[in-house]
This record gives structure tokens, sequence and C-alpha cells, in this order.
């Protein structure tokens, strides 16, 4: 199981003793980075994030809202690509904190396209080439009707592909998926079993979407367990959550023990 925790209000030296203590505990700890430049809506107050920094000064970089990690910038009077630059800062965070991995966090929409790839593949290289093999690399987000030719590529530089599972968030937030359902995953999700080698389909993990209390929404208990149970006799090495909170008002069965990630 994965979850996430929120670091933002944290001081540096009280988030080292969260991760140490949940290391304690025998729980691999990631840094979570988002690759989309601001998210920003409006629900009972202004939520989100923006990376004014990264907007104000180098807006070139983005293409149609959107990160450009091929792009080049000047930093120090030398041009520097962008996916290495951040990678580097990435690394770096990663050592200083001594976190267990990177959960790369996609754009809202997720991995759909060729395009999609192409815009975070040389994040993925960078970032695999500048952390220690014994660090763990996370996507999300990546639709599972995405080739098979495409998902292969990014499995060859993570460690673990979250696929995005979940009928009822199609439904309400992106009406435009709303007529796929729980067996329509399942029968991709054989598809893609069928296609992949063993060392391949075991780095896939489903993702469940529980609630959003900035947002307002709460998927049903029942719809919940339902994908739990229909997806996790398909993959067992566990699965996303999105998100988990002291207001979720239920509990998830798990089927079988998994390593657990924060």
């Amino acid at each position: 199981m994965k979850f996430r925790i929120d670091a933002s209000d944290l001081t540096a030296g009280k988030l080292r003793e969260i991760i140490t203590n949940l290391k304690n505990e025998r729980i691999k700890v990631l840094v979570g980075v988002f690759v989309s430049p601001q998210q920003k809506y409006i629900s009972y107050g202004i939520h989100g994030y923006s990376s004014n920094w990264l907007l104000s000064n180098y807006p070139e970089i983005l293409k149609n809202g959107k990160v450009n990690f091929d792009e080049y910038i000047i930093i120090n009077n030398e041009k520097t690509q962008y996916s290495y630059y951040l990678a580097k800062k990435i690394s770096r965070v990663v050592n200083d904190f001594n976190f267990d991995g990177v959960y790369i966090l996609t754009e809202p929409d997720g991995i759909k396209t060729v395009n999609d790839v192409e815009s975070i593949l040389g994040l993925l290289i960078n970032v695999r080439r500048e952390i220690s093999r014994d660090k763990i690399l996370i996507v999300d987000r990546v639709d599972p009707f995405l080739s098979i030719d495409l998902l292969r590529i990014i499995l060859n530089h993570t460690d673990y592909v979250v696929l995005h599972t979940s009928p009822w968030i199609d439904g309400m937030l992106y009406g435009a998926r709303a007529n796929r359902t729980v067996e329509t995953y399942r029968q991709c999700i054989r598809h893609i079993k069928s296609e992949l080698k063993n060392n391949e389909w075991h780095k896939l993990l489903f993702s469940i979407y529980t609630l959003d209390m900035a947002r307002g929404w709460l998927t049903p208990a029942l719809a919940v367990q339902l994908e739990v149970d229909s997806y996790s006799s398909l993959l067992d090495n566990g699965y996303a959550i999105y998100y988990v909170s002291n207001y979720l008002p239920y509990r998830l069965k798990l089927r079988q023990q998994v390593e657990s990630f924060s």
C-alpha cells in the first residue's frame, strides 16, 4: 500500500524526524515530485500550489502550460537541460533527508499519449541516473490503455508504475473517460499482463481514489472495496491511495500483506 504525507508545513528537522520514525517501522519513505508547474482550484478557499520560480524565470520551457523537460535553461551562465538540473536537485534532497526513493506525481490528466510519454521521459531517465540503484523510482497516473510499447519504455526507467484504474473518478471528474468500468480496466490489465514479461508486469500497481476534502468528493466505500478486490487479484504488488487523511471514514481490507511506502 502507498500513501502520501503532506510535508509543506514541516521544518527540515521535523521532517527528518518523521522519516526516521517511519523507517524504524520498516516503512519506505519517498519524496513526492509534482511535474506540473502549478495546480490551483477554488473550493472553500484557494488550494494548490505554484512554482513561481519556474514560471517567472523560465516560461520558455512551458508548452501549453506543461513543462518540457528536454528544454534548456541558463543556470550560473551555463546552458543546462532542465530535466538534468531538476534530477540533480531531487537527488540532493533524497540524499540529504535519506529518502528511500522518488515518487513522480504527473499532470492531473496523467500519461495518456505519446506526447505525454515524451515530455516526461527525460526526467525519468535523469532521475534514475542520479539517484543510486538501491533507491526506488515510481511514476503515477499512467493510463493502462497506453500502447504496450510506450508502457514498456516507462517501465524500463522506473521501479514501479501506478496505473490509473478508477472508473468512479473517471465519471465524476473526467467525463471523457466515464464509459470505463471496473471490468473494462480488468480486461485491459489482463491484456497488459499477457504482453509483458514477468519482471515487467510485477512493476505495475493500481490506484484507488478515496477522498479529497479540499475539493469535496468522497468515493463510496462499496465502490472502493470493489476496485481493491477486483484489481488485487490481478496485480498483487500493491496500490496507491489518493488521498489518505484522518477524515477517511472507512477501512480498506487487503487480500494479502504488501510492502508499505509513504
